[in-house]
């Protein structure tokens, strides 16, 4: 059973816009990663407002482990996907545990007080997180990249088989994407099904996943990172010149980067010489 389905959904935010959704159809299944690139304004958040239900006012049909997402209630919902948001702005001063309990409300519900059970689905998903040592750590406290995984932790404690990342590594250093990206592979492996948003393609090459296009609110291609992702694909996407930086030994690894041109260099170079910075190369 496809834990999404989505058919034909589309939504505008006010009458006489364009559609920010246009006619999108996507599924996944348990143990699969499918990364949504495009750039910002494309409709990423709208499309995961859709199938997190959160979106009025929309056209099409979005099913849930089979089960039409507008027949749910929204402890239904939070059974069936669990939402992992891009940061976390807190006032109160929540430990990471007390965090990643929040994911057990759907299970003891508003006012109930969690069980053993509750309790050790915490210390699960702290251990499956690699972050068990930071549980009696304020929330506030943490880096980018301990807060995200710690946001991670509470969407594995709600025992959804489905999670949606909206730009997981948003915002974080080289080496903290790397472990939020190891995760995402870790869940994909243990069967979760994973739906993330990104703005960078080179994810979607570390995970070997089913990649989506969306532009302006439309999925132009879907495939793997390898068949779809070359630069004229990507310029278009993006709206730039971009070129693809491949890694020697490995077919599967590649990068995005812009392409200025050379006379735009030589351009950039002569009004920073102009202002007394350096040229390229620098030479101090």
């Amino acid at each position: 059973m496809k834990l999404v389905e989505t058919r034909s959904p589309s939504f505008r935010r006010r009458r006489n816009d364009r559609l920010n959704l246009d006619t999108i159809t996507l599924d996944i299944e348990a143990g699969e990663t499918l990364c949504i690139l495009g750039p910002n304004g494309a409709g990423k958040c709208t499309l995961i407002g859709c199938l997190l239900g959160l979106v009025e006012g929309s056209t099409g049909s979005v099913a849930l482990s089979g089960r039409s997402i507008e027949a749910l209630s929204r402890e239904d919902i939070a059974r069936l996907v669990a939402y992992v948001p891009q940061s976390s702005e807190l006032v109160f001063a929540y430990s990471v545990r007390q965090m990643v309990l929040m994911g057990r409300t759907t299970h003891f519900g508003r006012g109930g007080a969690p069980g053993s059970t509750d309790r050790l689905r915490v210390e699960q998903a702290l251990v499956s997180c690699k972050i068990a040592h930071l549980g009696d750590r304020p929330f506030v406290e943490l880096s980018g990249g301990e807060r995200q995984l710690v946001l991670i932790a509470r969407a594995l404690a709600q025992d959804a088989p489905l999670l949606v990342m909206d730009e997981p590594t948003a915002g974080l250093d080289l080496g903290s994407q790397g472990r939020v990206l190891g995760l995402v592979r870790e869940l994909s492996r243990a069967g979760k099904g994973v739906i993330m948003t990104s703005d960078m393609p080179e994810h979607a090459f570390v995970l070997a996943c089913r990649v989506a296009l969306l532009k302006d609110g439309r999925i132009l291609d879907c495939g793997s990172a390898s068949d779809i992702c070359g630069e004229g694909a990507m310029s278009a996407l993006y709206a730039a010149r971009l070129r693809r930086l491949q890694n020697p030994d490995r077919d599967d690894l590649a990068a995005f980067v812009p392409d200025l041109g050379r006379e735009d260099r030589l351009a950039s170079a002569g009004q920073d010489e102009k202002k007394g910075g350096c040229t390229w190369p620098c030479e101090e």
